[in-house]
């Protein structure tokens, strides 16, 4: 008996493959956001919006229900982790390589999120009233991962070191993201002091210190 395939059975087609909703959202985020900090978040319109990213207005409410998701979308915790995978999936194998190198791919990609993202988020939660500013602000404004990487991928921090370094790196992201005209070098080099401030002292030097 033959059993291979006849010439006449329809071969067939690759389904379509599954959309990656984080993706979409961020494309459309990123077209949105020059025309947000020329226009404000009381000006901007869902049509507007919905334009900028080439949507109908439907279309844009498929990933995007309400303005306050479109506008405070970066600062949502559930997307900054999906960030913080994407970031894993695209240099994750340096951590085992090159240390040094993924530790600054980081610094840098957290730099450009604040600059790119957080700060038009964080200056439409600022025009729309303090309820709102302070909620997403201690939602999105933490430095917990990059501290996190330095302290595995540069050297280890004692309780003091890290509540210092947290402390100081949030408060530089603060300060970035209430005045829009700090660039994303200035930031970096803000960044990189507060990083450098704890890498001058070994962990135990306080410790050391308080004992002697």
């Amino acid at each position: 008996m033959n059993t291979a395939a006849r010439s006449d059975q329809p071969v067939p087609r690759p389904g379509r493959p599954p959309e990656d909703r984080f993706q979409r959202q961020r494309e459309i985020f990123e077209a949105v956001a020059p025309l947000l900090s020329e226009r404000g978040a009381r000006r901007l319109t869902m049509r507007d919006a919905a334009t900028a990213a080439c949507l109908s207005v439907g279309g844009l409410n498929h990933y995007f229900p309400t303005k306050a998701d479109l506008l405070f979308w970066p600062l949502v915790p559930e997307i900054c982790e999906a960030a913080h995978q994407d970031f894993l999936k695209q240099h994750g194998w340096l951590q085992e390589h090159d240390p040094a190198a993924f530790f600054l791919e980081f610094v840098n990609d957290t730099v450009s999120a604040i600059v790119e993202y957080c700060t038009p988020a964080i200056q439409a939660a600022l025009e729309l009233g303090a309820d709102e500013f302070w909620e997403v602000m201690d939602a999105g404004m933490t430095p917990t991962p990059l501290v996190a990487s330095f302290e595995a991928t540069r050297q280890p921090l004692d309780d003091d070191q890290r509540d210092r370094l947290i402390g100081g790196i949030r408060r530089v992201f603060i300060g970035a993201t209430l005045d829009p005209r700090v660039t994303r070098a200035e930031l970096l080099s803000d960044v990189w002091t507060q990083l450098e401030s704890v890498s001058a002292r070994p962990p135990s030097a306080r410790a050391s210190a308080l004992t002697v």
